[in-house]
């Protein structure tokens, strides 16, 4: 007589796939061993995000879930069931593609330390995950690979073979990087003293003209400044000027550079030392030589230039704005 199927499992009851066009086979294994009929109808709850076939072999499709579904075919309408996630490296908006979107999703995660941007799985949300996104959209085809080459845990940063350094002028604060590898992008966090806001963030056009530069004041009221290349062309030159953090306000203290990552095309990164910028004392000291007992007693600001002349024919000198200032080769804060 037959054997009727008491009951059905898979050798998977949850599965995830991670790049477009991936397969995995479902098993089904039917009770008991000597039952006359183990086909089964394989079933997918929604095949705009993942298929199967009449083997048990899944593929993905687009980003989402899906329920697998095995049912025995010999009237007993048992069934076994796997739930099935497509979670495409790259596809950070979860719109089932990999393109401009997750760029632009991955720069506000990074901005705004969002966890959801780790896009390489290393643990951290930065300017690697930003490069790592860009080549999964200019490389489509090569995504797999891509995956297994670079995103992966990374538990130590490399030191970079590189130096960079600061200096508070009436320009802004202006960053100067000499040496080091091939870089594509950069991040850095810094901290203002009160009454300082930074305003704007320009860069040398010679070396990262082609680069987005963009700028966000975080919760601690500190500022992360970001630099990247839509295309991953690396910076200019290696040597000179960066770098202009344009500010507001000249108050004395000391800005403090901290965090700053550089990342090569291949989304690996290297990390400078922390940087002090001092932004009282940060004027030239050969200006303030130069302008050592000057006749007219005029006051300078922090470039040099005459910012005002001081009282004469008993007029009164109209009063200085907020900032640093040179007189008789001496270093005023206005506040």
């Amino acid at each position: 007589m037959p054997v009727s199927a008491t009951g059905i499992s898979l050798n998977e009851t949850a599965l995830t796939l991670t790049s477009i066009g991936q397969t995995a086979t479902l098993v089904a294994t039917i009770t008991p061993s000597d039952a006359t009929n183990k086909k089964v109808t394989w079933l997918s709850d929604n095949k705009a995000v993942a298929t199967v076939d009449d083997n048990g072999t899944v593929t993905a499709v687009a980003s989402g879930t899906t329920i697998i579904t095995a049912t025995t075919n010999d009237g007993t309408s048992l069934t076994a069931s796997c739930l099935v996630a497509v979670s495409l490296y790259g596809d950070i908006n979860m719109d089932g593609k990999v393109n401009g979107g997750d760029i632009v999703s991955v720069i506000n995660y990074v901005l705004d330390d969002n966890i959801r941007g780790d896009v390489n799985g290393d643990g951290r949300v930065n300017g690697a995950d930003i490069v790592a996104i860009i080549n999964y959209v200019l490389d489509s085809d090569g995504v797999r690979e891509y995956v297994n080459r670079i995103c992966k845990k990374r538990d130590d940063i490399d030191r970079m073979v590189a130096d960079m350094n600061a200096i508070h002028t009436a320009k802004g604060i202006i960053f100067n990087l000499i040496g080091g590898e091939s870089f594509t992008a950069f991040q850095m966090t810094i901290t203002l003293p009160e009454g300082v806001s930074l305003n704007g963030v320009d860069g040398c056009r010679k070396r990262i003209g082609k680069h987005k530069l963009l700028f966000r004041k975080q919760e601690d009221g500190k500022y992360l400044v970001l630099g990247f290349a839509a295309d991953n062309s690396c910076f200019e030159g290696d040597a000179g000027e960066f770098l202009t953090l344009l500010i507001n306000g000249r108050m004395a203290g000391t800005a403090i550079v901290t965090d700053i990552l550089f990342f090569t095309p291949n989304a690996d990164t290297k990390q400078l030392e922390d940087i002090s910028v001092d932004m009282e004392t940060g004027i030239e000291e050969e200006i303030v030589e130069r302008l050592k007992g000057n006749k007219e007693n005029k006051v300078f600001d922090i470039s040099g230039r005459p910012a005002i002349s001081a009282q004469k024919n008993g007029n009164k000198a109209p009063s200085l704005g907020s900032g640093i200032y040179i007189k008789d080769g001496r270093k005023y804060v206005v506040k």
